[in-house]
């Protein structure tokens, strides 16, 4: 169920804004800006059409809190044609899946830094984060049931499945200029728990024996560190899954 995950291991390009109680080296060659307000973009992810920003406030020398939001439009799962390509037609049921499944994806992330270094928003940190997620599953065939009449048929379903973690991140940000950081997510490892729920509504009314043949089906579909209930009826299927979540 979780066809998109997005890790903490990304390289940002910072653009600062207001401009705080500026220092310099001893020498004045390089000038230093100590800022209150951060505003990030995170440049790598737009490769993969995942827009992510940042704002950071910070408090104290070692202190600082910040908010993420990214957006992941509704389109063709990210990296698709490279996951197929690392299958090599081994998992027609996946490769299924890939190829119709459109995924959106929104989350929400507060988090408070500790910087460890000279810190007001420099140097190494520790950042323990909450993170809300939600993803939008359109179209996925999950699987093939066989009709009556000996022919096949795919289930198309619907759905969204949310999670809540937490987590702690390591990080470092630096200097690149006077108005440019690079903020270094090193590692953010968070675990939590998540619910899902997937609609796989037919264009025709389902069969008693035809029922029976998808509910053996369902019941073979394991996703681990999680549980799903099912019903289904004449009018197609109706699945709930709850469990573990990390990333």
């Amino acid at each position: 169920m979780s066809y998109v995950r997005l890790k903490y291991y990304f390289l940002f390009v910072v653009f600062t804004i207001n401009v705080n109680n500026i220092y310099s080296q001893e020498n004045n060659s390089f000038k230093y800006e100590r800022r209150r307000n951060i505003l990030k973009v995170n440049l790598t992810s737009l490769a993969l059409k995942n827009y992510q920003f940042q704002a950071e406030r910070v408090l104290t020398r070692t202190i600082s809190i910040s908010f993420t939001y990214a957006n992941l439009p509704e389109g063709d799962v990210p990296l698709k044609n490279q996951i197929l390509n690392l299958l090599q037609d081994q998992d027609d049921e996946v490769a299924s899946i890939l190829n119709s499944a459109q995924i959106g994806y929104t989350s929400y992330i507060p988090e408070v830094r500790f910087y460890l270094g000279k810190g007001y928003g420099k140097g190494v940190y520790l950042a323990p984060f909450y993170k809300y997620s939600k993803y939008k599953i359109r179209n996925a065939e999950i699987l093939e049931y066989e009709r009556d009449d000996g022919s096949f048929e795919a289930l198309v379903t619907n759905g969204d499945v949310s999670a809540n973690t937490f987590g702690l991140l390591l990080g470092a940000q630096f200097n690149l200029g006077r108005r440019i950081v690079l903020d270094w997510w090193i590692m953010g490892p968070n675990f939590g728990t998540h619910s899902g729920e997937l609609s796989g509504a037919t264009n025709r009314p389902l069969s008693p024996s035809e029922q029976l043949l998808l509910k053996n089906q369902l019941e073979d579909i394991n996703v681990p560190l999680s549980e799903t209930t099912f019903e289904i009826a004449s009018s197609g299927v109706e699945m709930v899954n709850k469990g573990n979540w990390g990333g």
